[in-house]
């Protein structure tokens, strides 16, 4: 705390319970890296690799950083629901290939006054998409997104990977993501991180 200049909130082990242990001791020589590279470190050794858990951070609703595991960040106290909008992810643009062609003879016979027949020739007519299949259509697509989402945003803490966290709701052109902070930051990051980060010397 005192190295990057910012308030910790830890979340240690309650009595025969889960989490970081304060009593561990944590032996690492790191000069010259960020401090939060400092940090993933210090927490990827501070629970054994049979513990079955993982050390993380997160940042609080106060602004600290906030350390614990996986699984206590899991539990509803530290959860909160993100709405994401999906809808320049999920609409696709119409192609119309079913436009009619012009039969220049046609037209040329009809400039003689050959008949008023239609020079347009018609290319079939194609079945016209209802709000419905539309509808489905942009569901699909949003269920294809949230399979990615559940793959690469932190995989074990979801109940598909072995986690507690449920999959995230689908709902017109969103998607309702309940998490802890660590799940959403590695959806979409901090919006407010700074470009240049200081290390710790």
């Amino acid at each position: 705390a005192d190295a990057a200049g910012c308030d910790f909130d830890a979340v240690w082990k309650a009595d025969r319970g889960e989490g970081l242990d304060k009593e561990t001791p944590l032996t690492m020589c790191i000069k010259n890296v960020p401090a939060q590279v400092m940090l993933e470190k210090l927490l990827a050794k501070a629970l054994g690799e049979d513990s079955g858990d993982e050390g993380v951070w997160q940042v609080n609703e106060l602004g600290q950083i906030q350390i614990g595991t996986k699984k206590q960040f899991a539990k509803a106290a530290f959860r909160r629901v993100e709405i994401y909008d999906l809808e320049d992810l999920i609409i696709r643009v119409p192609l119309f290939t079913d436009a009619p062609t012009l039969d220049l003879s046609q037209a040329m016979q009809s400039k003689k006054g050959g008949g008023g027949s239609n020079p347009f020739q018609s290319q079939g007519q194609s079945q016209r998409e209802t709000p419905e299949m539309r509808e489905q259509k942009r569901k699909e697509r949003a269920e294809e997104l949230i399979g990615i989402v559940m793959a690469y945003a932190e995989k074990s803490v979801w109940l598909d990977g072995g986690g507690e966290l449920e999959r995230p709701k689908y709902y017109m052109g969103r998607i309702i993501v309940d998490a802890p902070d660590f799940v959403h930051r590695a959806i979409v990051g901090y919006r407010w991180w700074p470009q240049s980060r200081g290390s710790v010397v």
